[in-house]
């Protein structure tokens, strides 16, 4: 049986455009991951802080790295041969997981190494409203992690 995925993408969108995005990233299952492993927290924020220099055409203004999340604005500032929003997003986890898998190797960690779900979700930003909307989103984001439903110390998480 082939597995055939439907795109959550957008069809007429050309991601490789000037544009900005509002991204997020979630660990598999919504497991905390990242806020079990300091190291891993560390790694994603070097990742993270590096991306445009793999990526000379975009800007990452602000992110946030949450235990089982991660949210970014990545911006496109001119289009670039083959470099699309998922192929920026696709070299982050990767780089990611590829210098977690180092750590884990060397200290000999019981720890998971694939700690990306599959895809990710993405918002383009229409304007300067919406633009400030998510900045003011992420900065508040770790303020409201008590209340998130996959906090594992929140009694109203899921099953």
């Amino acid at each position: 049986m082939i597995n055939k995925r439907h795109t959550i993408r957008l069809q007429k969108l050309d991601y490789s455009l000037p544009n900005k995005f509002f991204v997020t990233i979630c660990c598999h299952h919504h497991g905390c991951y990242i806020g079990q492993e300091p190291q891993l927290k560390l790694i994603i924020n070097h990742e993270l802080k590096k991306l445009d220099s793999y990526f000379s055409n975009i800007n990452i203004p602000e992110y946030v790295i949450m235990p089982n999340h991660l949210h970014l604005i990545v911006e496109v500032i001119h289009q670039q041969k083959d470099v699309t929003l998922g192929t920026i997003i696709r070299v982050l986890k990767s780089k990611i997981v590829n210098s977690w898998l180092k750590i884990i190797k060397a200290d000999n960690l019981n720890s998971l190494a694939s700690i990306w779900q599959r895809n990710y979700f993405e918002h383009r930003i229409r304007n300067e409203i919406e633009y400030q909307k998510y900045i003011k989103y992420i900065k508040l984001n770790p303020l409201n992690w008590e209340k998130d439903r996959y906090n594992p110390t929140n009694f109203h998480s899921i099953s």
